[in-house]
């Protein structure tokens, strides 16, 4: 099972768990789930504003997801 990680890097270079979610598969359908009911409820939550930058591996279909919910943000692609 595909696991995806959401964490964040603070000021003082602790790096937080946001979110942890099991998907199905990696279909864009189970990412949208994914971050649709745990990071955007958090974001919500929080008042979390601004995201600066995203860091992802080459996974097409999260990358496909990301890109309808945050349309301006700078992604860095690990390989």
């Amino acid at each position: 099972m595909p696991l995806l990680n959401i964490c964040s890097v603070i000021s003082n270079n602790i790096t937080p768990q946001f979110a942890f979610a099991f998907l199905s598969s990696k279909r864009e359908e189970d990412y949208t789930w994914a971050i649709e009911t745990s990071f955007l409820k958090l974001c919500k939550k929080y008042n979390i504003l601004a995201l600066k930058c995203i860091i992802i591996n080459r996974e097409l279909a999260l990358l496909n997801t990301l890109n309808n919910f945050f349309f301006i943000l700078d992604y860095i692609l690990c390989y």
